[in-house]
């Protein structure tokens, strides 16, 4: 690991580990080794460790196909390049732009739900597995089709160099973002295009979800794919100034984070109703990075209305 990408990795675990503490505070030993307080139950469970109760995601189930002539809906499908991790020894690869998108039909299943879950991690680390008992497993319970994912991060890249003293987090507002974090962000949207296409011609109705980082990835992704029934963002806001309105969204934050500033959340939030989009801000006022609190809530309205 590059010297500066191992002083980033201490800058970024220090950031965000108050909000794992409390999203493993939502995690619980259960019959299948892992259990989750559910919104709906109101009683919270004892804590245990994310490392102890994380358990990885099992392959969603398909989706059903839906009944010969059935009526379709317009849904662009914005292609992208995928990119992964260089092989050892090879020159990394770098997605291109986008080409203009691409009209297809789905049919429309308004009985279907659909997610997909973006975890956090500064950009630097992070897997599904964060996700799984907070948000998977009840969004599952509930019926929900649900793609729990991952994307290529700071270390995938050792061709992006940044200034060590550019702040990848906390940031201000959305106009701070350092352009290393720019670049890194930029190939984990690319990577996440055909997850949220493939979502969409399911014909579902199609809720995304990203947390920390996650929600930064969401936003841009909402901008792409303004046809999504709702994005949310869990302690999140963008990175992109110039990709603002799309999709409606509805952003989680605490008043006293110190990771993802109340103020980013906020600045994106106004920007995206400058440019047309529908946002709902959601405070938790005196609270910090990804707390219980947040998450309940966030679970329990994309239940509701997803």
């Amino acid at each position: 690991m590059p010297p500066t990408h191992a002083r980033l990795a201490t800058r970024v675990g220090a950031a965000v580990a108050t909000g794992a503490v409390a999203l493993g505070a939502l995690l619980t030993p259960g019959p299948a080794g892992v259990g989750v307080r559910q919104a709906a139950a109101g009683a919270a469970v004892p804590a245990t460790t994310v490392a102890a109760s994380l358990a990885p995601a099992p392959a969603p189930a398909p989706a059903p196909v839906p009944a010969p002539g059935a009526a379709t809906r317009a849904v662009t499908l914005a292609a992208a390049a995928v990119p992964s991790g260089p092989a050892p020894g090879a020159a990394p690869s770098v997605p291109s732009t986008p080409p203009a998108p691409v009209t297809t039909a789905a049919p429309p299943r308004p009985d279907c739900r659909a997610a997909v879950l973006v975890h956090g991690g500064g950009y630097f680390f992070g897997d599904p597995g964060a996700l799984e008992m907070a948000f998977a497993a009840p969004l599952r319970a509930q019926g929900f089709d649900v793609r729990n994912v991952t994307y290529p991060m700071l270390p995938d890249w050792p061709d992006v160099a940044y200034d060590d003293e550019d702040p990848w987090y906390p940031r201000p507002d959305v106009d701070s973002t350092p352009p290393a974090l720019r670049v890194v962000h930029d190939r984990a949207v690319a990577a996440l295009v055909p997850v949220v296409a493939d979502a969409i011609a399911t014909g579902c109705r199609v809720t995304l979800l990203g947390v920390s980082a996650g929600g930064s990835i969401v936003a841009d992704l909402a901008h792409r794919f303004p046809g999504v029934d709702h994005a949310v963002l869990v302690v999140g806001a963008s990175l992109t100034p110039d990709r603002m309105g799309g999709a409606p969204l509805d952003i989680f934050y605490g008043t006293a984070d110190e990771t993802v500033l109340p103020g980013a959340s906020e600045d994106t939030c106004e920007r995206w109703r400058v440019a047309g989009g529908r946002c709902t801000l959601h405070p938790f006022s005196g609270q910090g990075h990804l707390s219980p609190d947040q998450v309940t809530a966030a679970l329990a309205w994309v239940i509701e209305r997803g």
